[in-house]
């Protein structure tokens, strides 16, 4: 049962009506800029240009902060332990200086 769960990947507009209906948990509780400002995250998550890590990790960030009973234990908002997350050091700059031009002969 596992494997057939797993075997279907959940299509990018089902990540999308969550995300916009987990807003309407928030509407009456953040300002009207921070909703736009996550409607346009959402927004770039649609159109391909964003990650569907910004526009969660921002809901996220509201589940915690009104401790939403109904969402707090939501696996949408946390798929997997955090100690797994672990990248390479390419990918998260860590250790190097991102404004050096590499490119650049030296003087």
């Amino acid at each position: 049962m596992l494997c057939t769960a797993l075997a279907q990947v959940p299509r990018y507009t089902s990540n999308v009506n969550v995300l916009q209906h987990t807003i309407g948990y928030f509407s009456n509780r953040v300002t009207n800029e921070e909703k736009e400002y996550c409607i346009r995250l959402i927004d770039r998550y649609k159109d391909g240009h964003a990650t569907l890590a910004e526009p969660r990790d921002l809901l996220r960030s509201w589940v915690i902060r009104f401790q939403e009973p109904s969402l707090i234990y939501q696996t949408f908002f946390a798929p997997y332990p955090v100690v797994l997350a672990v990248l390479p050091e390419e990918i998260s700059d860590r250790g190097r200086d991102v404004w050096k031009n590499r490119n650049a002969s030296p003087k």
